[in-house]
């Protein structure tokens, strides 16, 4: 987001979702539903299978995060 010059807030109004909700996506905390990731490519610009990478890539660290017992948020890269 900061790359794009993108507030969380701007990103949440874009995709009628809640800061916090934007935030925990970006901390791999949760991922988007499915009947959101047409809106999400949008905003990234990108194809909805692209999307839908980033959520198993998010998931997977979901993954491993609970494995190593590790609760605490990567910041993925903006």
């Amino acid at each position: 987001m900061r790359d794009r010059g993108r507030t969380v807030a701007d990103v949440a109004g874009a995709l009628e979702a809640t800061p916090d909700e934007v935030e925990r996506w970006a901390d791999d905390l949760g991922v988007p539903g499915t009947d959101r990731l047409p809106t999400v490519a949008d905003c990234l610009g990108t194809d909805v299978a692209a999307v839908r990478r980033l959520v198993l890539r998010s998931k997977m660290r979901q993954v491993q995060r609970a494995s190593r017992g590790d609760d605490s948020p990567t910041r993925a890269a903006s």
